[in-house]
């Protein structure tokens, strides 16, 4: 510790005190020597306390850095969770949580819940782009189940394959499909990358893609290939099918390959193994027999770990492909390790057509006629949906379903739709969901918004399909951020707006939070955000939030947690905001 004459001061003036007069008796040196042991003490204090905040200023400077900053459109995807239940129990969310291929199909795997964070927009002017720069690091945050308090990020390295010493690694993007495939792996396709180009003037490029790779997390214990003492770290792994492992991006490579073209804002969900997916066909519970299992693609005998994902609409990278309205299946087997995963595309929506003409006395089908309800739904993107397990469509099929609601075109007039559809995976039908099965006093103009989130509450007591935030209006010029939540009863293929959650113990508030006296806190009206969930331990479901950009433009880092059985947010993080 440096000593100097300012540090002395009080030492100096408490002798002067003491020593000012003659006085020497007995209570005079008792006085002087308290004073002395106080200033001494003083001294003390002040320099262990510089220390001291130099070190609460390091963690929170290091928590700062860890954490992801305030972006927009980026991946965020739960991996983790319950895996695959036993049949006659509790079954899990099988369109976000994640199942292990070891299991068996009486067991129920637990692996830590993460939420994953990768790339998106940030605000900043960055390399001309006056919208903000894409992002490159991988960020983890644990979701231990383990009540409340502050979760803390980290940045997590990429682990290089056996094949090249440097990992390999996505371009940024933003906007791109990304779903999960296992407990510790999620498939990427998609999105909008930034091609700078150095000419006379630099120029920031949109470039759209159809790329598709693997993310899988390795080690730190929870439930990776790795042992738990091994640091947690991420393996990039581009993945394709055969026929379009050599293609480039050109709209002719893209045509040839057969696989969807290149395009972002798009919806991409996935359908994870069940637990009696291990055979081929399923026990038909009402009339005896058997119906046939999901069966994708042209390879036949996949493992129990097929995952199907689902890609709809979109956005088309070349102006003429305007917004998109087909559909698409890509079947991934996860096999785990540097093996990686093997994608194979297949066009579910329009169908391909036939490759004999069909009989004289059978007209070819058409669009009006291909689907029980009518047309399809029109082409949109930034649209909501999930994945719904085998039987949660019923009446109306037994098959697995895709289902989505709401998004956007670029007509002038009502671009954002506010209609709803179910598709039969396996019978390969669209269904619509007339508003009018809704309650009277529900508006269907509440689903006419696009980049919103939803999730699945697949529970022995709910089967509800949930939407929060996005953005909506009557135009897009007149357009803002929404904070409501919305809720979709599979039972009665009914919405409804679930009233608010009681008011909290305690009063909490954030800037990047939404709420009231009478109220609980949520988030923040918000689009453009991140958004997955996992099974807890105890049965509940859990949606997590991340990021999005808020009403004034500010782009957010929060992340927030619902309980499908509380009905209630709770704040994961602490979050920061960047102003618009």
């Amino acid at each position: 510790m440096a000593s100097g004459r300012g540090d002395d001061t009080p030492l100096l003036l408490a002798e002067a005190a003491i020593d000012d007069g003659a006085a020497t008796t007995g209570q005079q040196r008792r006085t002087r020597r308290r004073l002395v042991l106080l200033a001494a003490l003083s001294l003390a204090f002040v320099a262990l306390l510089g220390p001291v905040a130099v070190l609460l200023g390091d963690s929170h400077r290091r928590e700062t850095l860890e954490a992801p900053c305030p972006r927009k459109g980026g991946v965020a995807l739960v991996l983790g969770g319950v895996g695959r239940g036993s049949r006659s129990g509790n079954k899990g969310n099988r369109s976000n949580s994640s199942s292990s291929s070891s299991s068996s199909s009486s067991s129920r795997s637990f692996s830590t819940p993460r939420l994953v964070v990768w790339s998106g927009k940030k605000r900043g002017r960055v390399s001309g782009d006056a919208d903000g720069e894409l992002r490159g690091a991988v960020h983890v945050l644990d979701l231990d189940d383990g009540g409340g308090g502050q979760k803390k990020w980290k940045v997590v390295r990429e682990a290089p394959t056996s094949l090249s010493s440097s990992p390999a690694l996505p371009l940024p993007r933003w906007k791109p499909v990304a779903a999960p495939l296992s407990s510790s792996t999620g498939v990427l396709f998609g999105g909008d990358a930034q091609i700078v180009e150095q000419d006379e003037e630099e120029e920031v490029h949109d470039a759209y893609l159809n790329d598709t790779w693997e993310l899988q997390l390795i080690g730190g214990g929870g439930g990776g290939e790795a042992a738990a003492e091994e640091p947690l770290s991420v393996r990039w792994t581009r993945v394709s099918d055969a026929a379009s492992a050599s293609a480039s991006f050109s709209a002719s490579a893209v045509a040839a390959a057969d696989v969807p073209q290149a395009r972002r804002a798009a919806l991409g969900v996935s359908l994870l193994p069940s637990e009696d997916d291990d055979d081929g066909e399923e026990e038909d519970e009402e009339g005896g027999g058997s119906v046939p299992r999901l069966r994708l693609g042209r390879r036949r005998g996949r493992s129990p770990a097929t995952t199907t994902l689902l890609v709809h609409g979109g956005r088309g990278r070349r102006k003429s492909d305007g917004i998109l309205s087909d559909l698409w299946a890509a079947t991934a087997e996860v096999r785990g390790g540097e093996e990686g995963t093997r994608v194979e595309w297949e066009r579910l929506w329009p169908p391909p057509p036939p490759s004999r003409p069909p009989p004289s006395r059978a007209p070819p089908p058409s669009p009006s006629s291909s689907s029980p309800d009518g047309a399809p739904p029109l082409p949109r993107k930034g649209h909501a949906g999930v994945a719904l397990p085998r039987g949660a469509a019923l009446p109306l099929f037994r098959g697995p379903a895709l289902f989505l609601t709401g998004g956007r075109n670029d007509s002038a007039a009502e671009c954002y739709h506010g209609d709803t559809f179910l598709f039969d995976v396996e019978g390969r039908e669209w269904h619509s969901v007339p508003p009018a099965e809704s309650p009277s006093s529900f508006s269907s103009s509440l689903l006419r918004r696009d980049h919103a989130g939803a999730w699945l509450c697949d529970r022995e007591e709910e089967k509800t399909v949930y939407l929060f935030g996005g953005r909506g209006g009557s135009s897009y010029e007149e357009s803002g951020p929404l904070g409501d939540l919305l809720a979709f009863d599979l039972g009665s293929k009914s919405w409804s707006s679930p009233p608010p959650p009681p008011p909290p113990s305690s009063s909490s508030s954030s800037s990047s939070s939404s709420s009231s006296s009478s109220s609980s806190p949520s988030p923040a009206p918000r689009f453009l955000f991140g958004v997955g969930s996992y099974r807890s331990r105890d049965g509940d479901t859990k949606a997590v939030v991340f990021g999005g950009e808020g009403a004034g433009g500010e782009y957010y880092n929060d992340a927030w947690e619902f309980s499908c059985r509380e009905k209630k947010w709770r704040p994961l993080t602490r979050g920061a905001a960047t102003a618009g």
